[in-house]
């Protein structure tokens, strides 16, 4: 029981880190770093979601008129490294609970 929660958190922090991370590569892969070539979220076959939203909120996606978005590629570049970071410290942070509750149950 305990085992699947844990596992399942695990699942849920990942798909939200990932997903972010989705966003800034989708930019990045259609090179969508300045106003000039800002496109609609239609264009990109992207929604306005929550952790879309967050990256708005950081600056690390600029929006300018017309509802059209881009990529600050330094913002961008350094807010995927920090989610690399905080990936690799969730996934040792679960491994260690996972294998102390697995052997203490």
């Amino acid at each position: 029981m305990y085992l699947t929660v844990i596992v399942l958190i695990y699942v849920i922090i990942s798909y939200l880190i990932f997903k972010q991370l989705a966003y800034i590569s989708k930019f990045r892969k259609n090179n969508i770093t300045n106003a000039g070539v800002s496109r609609n979220l239609s264009s990109l076959a992207t929604n306005s979601s929550f952790l879309f939203k967050q990256l708005v909120s950081k600056g690390v996606i600029q929006e300018v008129k017309g509802g059209k978005y881009f990529l600050d590629a330094e913002k961008g570049t350094f807010f995927a490294k920090k989610r690399r970071g905080l990936f690799y410290s969730v996934t040792f942070f679960f491994l260690i609970i996972f294998f102390f509750v697995w052997n203490n149950f």
